[in-house]
């Protein structure tokens, strides 16, 4: 096969890239909040089955933003990456059934998403419900993947086994097992393109902004850029002109700031990394995660009040030049 050079990007994103440039605004607002919020379409828990999935094997699911689907296993027992017990899987589109696309030799309009490659995790948890069998001549469908692989200078089109395929199939899935919410997530996504999917859908809310200082482990991360922020250093610039509220003025800060407070302690062990658009802070040791959490959710205080900010602006305690 000729071979497929990476550049800007896989060949699968940049032709969803350009699918959505061609959605309505709308759609593509939705697609944006999907992609924070992916938990809420979730396929619901139907009958779980403890039987490993066969070629063959049909299957029922039912996403909360569709109408019911089915799908098909087309192989099974797959080894990838050194593991066995990889299941490939076909899922219809609304109304069309295994037995109908298969004799029809499956034609790409006929899926909802394209094919997959998963754990049996799917039918342990409930979310694919068995329902029947057909026969499937999987070397008749045509289907294939595109493999990213950053040792290699081409990426390629190939087989469930990692084997090159000679051209494009004419139904091609990504490489790589969906993890527990991919399938969902996938199906969410085509049916806001196709307008199944009213938006927003009843009971979902779109999930709160971040805050402007966040931690994770020992790290705590205070975003100058985040709009509370912004806004903030907007307010602190008409009390001193000289004050340009960066990352560099939060480090300046940071130890008066505390002492006002009453948490002058979490000073201990603390190194600070700032630049222009944020301020990044780390501890060592015994307790350094909870000390992390608790520092940034005073920074979130003292951001969301502004007073004590204020104040110390206009203290002129703080020399902006150093």
């Amino acid at each position: 096969m000729a071979p497929l050079r990476n550049c800007g990007g896989t060949l699968l994103a940049r032709r969803w890239d350009e699918r959505v440039a061609r959605q309505p605004a709308q759609v593509r607002r939705a697609l944006g909040e999907l992609d924070e919020d992916p938990g809420f379409f979730q396929l619901r828990t139907l009958r779980r089955s403890r039987a490993y999935p066969e070629p063959g094997d049909t299957f029922r699911l039912e996403p909360p933003c569709c109408p019911p689907l089915e799908g098909v296993v087309v192989n099974s027992h797959v080894v990838h990456m050194g593991e066995g017990g990889i299941v490939v899987a076909l899922v219809f589109a609304p109304g069309v059934s295994p037995e109908v696309a298969l004799s029809m030799g499956v034609p790409p309009e006929s899926l909802m998403i394209e094919p997959q490659t998963l754990t049996d995790l799917y039918w342990r948890r409930g979310y694919f419900e068995r329902i029947g069998r057909v026969e499937v001549d999987r070397r008749a469908i045509g289907y294939g993947f595109y493999d990213v692989n950053p040792l290699r200078r081409e990426d390629r089109f190939e087989d469930e086994w990692r084997r090159p395929l000679p051209a494009e199939p004419r139904l091609l899935g990504d490489r790589g097992p969906a993890t527990d919410i991919g399938v969902a997530w996938e199906v969410a996504r085509e049916a806001i393109i196709r307008g199944l999917c009213p938006w927003p859908p009843p009971g979902w809310a779109p999930p709160p902004p971040p805050p402007a200082a966040t931690s994770e482990g020992p790290c705590a991360l205070l975003d100058a850029q985040h709009p509370d922020a912004l806004a903030l250093a907007a307010r602190a610039e008409g009390a001193d002109p000289a004050c340009l509220l960066n990352g560099y003025a939060w480090e300046a800060m940071l130890p008066e700031l505390l002492e006002r407070a009453g948490r002058p302690d979490l000073l201990r062990g603390l190194s600070t990394d700032p630049e222009a658009g944020a301020l990044a802070l780390s501890y060592r040791g015994r307790g350094a995660s909870s000390r992390a959490a608790e520092l940034a959710s005073l920074l979130n205080a003292l951001v969301a009040s502004g007073e004590e900010v204020l104040a110390l602006v206009r203290s002129g305690k703080v020399d902006w030049d150093e």
